[in-house]
């Protein structure tokens, strides 16, 4: 049974902080794209660090490959934890040699 209830909004992003979270997405993307099957160091906005390689990037999402315990409730495939990191919330991504 659908309700008749409308929805009371309680919040909504301004237009442009949209449009700025929009471009800080796509140009993230784009550096992980860029750097797939890369070794990097990354920190989120939340000063969480994680270290590993980047293995796929979709339009919301890096996922890195993480070779420590560490991560162990994360999925496990091929050799590694797998961590899907939100693009938004990324700070800082750093190649490591």
């Amino acid at each position: 049974m659908i309700s008749n209830v409308q929805p009371q909004l309680i919040w909504q992003n301004e237009p442009h902080k949209v449009q700025l979270l929009r471009q800080m997405r796509d140009e993230a993307k784009a550096i992980c794209y860029r750097n797939i099957n890369r070794h990097v160091s990354i920190q989120t906005i939340d000063g969480e660090l994680h270290e590993g390689t980047i293995v796929k990037v979709d339009r919301d999402h890096l996922y890195l490959r993480v070779h420590s315990n560490q991560h162990r409730t994360r999925q496990y495939f091929d050799g590694g934890f797998i961590i899907p990191l939100v693009l938004f919330n990324l700070l800082t991504i750093s190649l490591l040699y």
